[in-house]
């Protein structure tokens, strides 16, 4: 019981970060052309990470040179797939947003199979069919008349096929590294891309005006969100060492779930920091997704 509870930690560490993602582009990022400025100051925050990672990690070096090719790829794939999420959670609540990522797990599968030739089973079918009937009814607005929020849906399944690449990529070289060894590339070569957008004149003067107005406030921020983050993927790679791989996982979906719950909090408490849309429709439907979604969790 105990792993449980410690294990719960990880959802809800992560859950904080999407509503300090909603808090950022709502705050300072307001205009949706300025959305992807928001990753290079979360660049910054990674860059100072950095001297940190180095001294505490075994030997971050320690990996062959084709491996450092590859996170170079990751690490691109990694900022490609922040991208559309930033901006679908632009466009709708969290609580409607993040429960989409767990189309991962099933195009995952799917990709393996026709990338890896990994065989499917019709169990796994199954549950591929319900994920997405769940994730197409989430992006259902029922409140009035029934619309389809496309642009969010599509924003969202191309983010998540995005970080479903990113993990075939260690599962097809199996990269022997640690955590913070892979850490430690994928900032830098976030923070590589990010001096990138820099030479772009105007990518340079919206991140000069936002930091000469915000920079304490937007960086202290990102960094606060950055520690939740990474305090949630660290406690899920010690719940899988102590216990079950699939426990661990299981565990990690219940991330939407405090999402929704967080949400109807801070609506109620502080909705001039977060005011999501909440009725008893929206609250049924919700209901009904995340169940489905912990039910093809619980099969898996």
């Amino acid at each position: 019981m105990q792993r449980i509870w410690i294990g719960l930690l990880c959802p809800a560490l992560r859950a904080i970060s999407n509503y300090m993602d909603k808090y950022l582009l709502s705050k300072f990022f307001q205009e949706e052309k300025n959305l992807s400025i928001l990753l290079i100051f979360s660049s910054i925050v990674g860059i100072v990470l950095l001297p940190f990672i180095f001294f505490f990690a075994d030997n971050v070096f320690a990996i062959s040179t084709i491996n450092k090719l590859l996170m170079i790829g990751w690490g691109i794939i990694y900022i490609l797939s922040i991208i559309p999420y930033l901006y679908a959670l632009n466009k709708d609540d969290a609580s409607t947003v993040v429960p989409l990522f767990q189309m991962i797990a099933p195009i995952s599968l799917i990709l393996w199979y026709f990338l890896l030739g990994e065989s499917l089973n019709t169990s796994q079918f199954i549950w591929f069919f319900i994920i997405f009937i769940s994730s197409f009814f989430l992006s259902l607005d029922i409140t009035h008349k029934i619309k389809f929020k496309y642009q969010v849906f599509l924003m969202m399944l191309g983010s998540c096929i995005l970080i479903s690449l990113k993990y075939i990529i260690f599962k097809r070289v199996d990269i022997q590294a640690t955590f913070w060894t892979t850490a430690f590339w994928e900032y830098i070569w976030f923070g590589l891309v990010s001096i990138l957008l820099l030479c772009i004149p105007w990518y340079a003067k919206s991140f000069l005006r936002l930091f000469k107005k915000d920079k304490y406030k937007i960086i202290w921020l990102n960094a606060a969100n950055e520690i939740f983050n990474v305090g949630g993927l660290l406690i899920m790679n010690y719940v899988s060492v102590i216990t079950l791989v699939w426990l661990a996982q299981l565990m990690n979906g219940f991330q939407p779930i405090f999402v929704f719950i967080y949400g109807i909090i801070l609506t109620l408490l502080f909705p001039k920091i977060v005011k999501e849309k909440y009725s008893k429709t929206i609250i049924i439907q919700k209901i009904i997704c995340f169940a489905l979604m912990i039910f093809w969790l619980y099969l898996l």
